[in-house]
């Protein structure tokens, strides 16, 4: 049983409304025979994608097979497709392609062009994430101290890259499932991108897929010269929703 559908970036609130090509978490109950987890290993691609069946497990949207992430009994990680549109139907399926297959209950989940929603390091209780990202150009993470010693704060100049999801279709296209290179021939989203540090909008160098991760996007900004130090908002607006 699939109780809730929303962006994988699991904020609170959380975001329930989807787009093409985004990460999304299904939970619920049984939705797969362990609870310790099965995470898409190299040797579970097909043909260079991810897969749309994993140890007899599918998610279907509108009756379409969608890439798998990860799968526990009460969780599942998957990519929507690139062209659902208006309101999709969500199913999952065990022993999926067999004699006797066990389908679940179908979700209702609407959709827009983009959903933008920011990964964390970190969430608290109230909601608010320690925004997962790391400089561009040392790799190094930035973040509070308090996450761990590996964590440093951003300083303005510093080229920083956020990780997002349900930034929508991409030009060039990469299709659900489709791992992006690892080399500099992303794909940029289809609507522009804006974003907001401390209430300052700051320049942005690169906005478009994340090589190596499918659904998985990259914003690369220049930190501005803030009024205030310490925890600061980020805010990311993109012109097609």
């Amino acid at each position: 049983t699939i109780n809730a559908v929303v962006s994988a970036g699991l904020g609170l609130p959380a975001i329930s409304t989807l787009s093409p090509n985004t990460l999304a978490t299904a939970f619920g109950a049984g939705l797969y025979e362990s609870a310790t987890g099965r995470g898409v290993g190299p040797a579970d691609l097909d043909n260079g994608a991810l897969p749309t069946l994993l140890d007899r497990t599918c998610l279907e949207i509108d009756g379409q097979r969608s890439p798998l992430v990860f799968l526990r009994n009460d969780q599942v990680n998957f990519q929507v497709g690139s062209s659902v549109t208006g309101q999709m139907q969500i199913k999952l399926i065990r022993n999926c392609g067999e004699f006797y297959e066990l389908p679940g209950n179908t979700i209702s989940v609407p959709v827009a062009p983009v959903s933008p929603d920011m990964f964390a390091y970190a969430v608290a209780e109230d909601g608010t994430k320690s925004v997962a990202a790391i400089n561009a150009i040392t790799g190094t993470r930035v973040g509070p101290t308090t996450l761990g010693a590996e964590f440093v704060p951003a300083n303005a100049g510093d080229i920083v890259a956020i990780f997002v999801t349900g930034l929508g279709l991409t030009n060039p296209p990469f299709a659900a499932g489709q791992l992006p290179p690892n080399d500099a021939s992303g794909a940029r989203p289809a609507p522009p991108v804006t974003v907001i540090i401390d209430g300052i909008q700051v320049e942005v160098l690169y906005a478009g897929t994340a090589p190596g991760f499918a659904g998985l996007y990259q914003i690369n900004v220049v930190i501005p010269l803030t009024p205030n130090i310490g925890e600061v908002a980020v805010t990311i607006i993109s012109s097609g929703g």
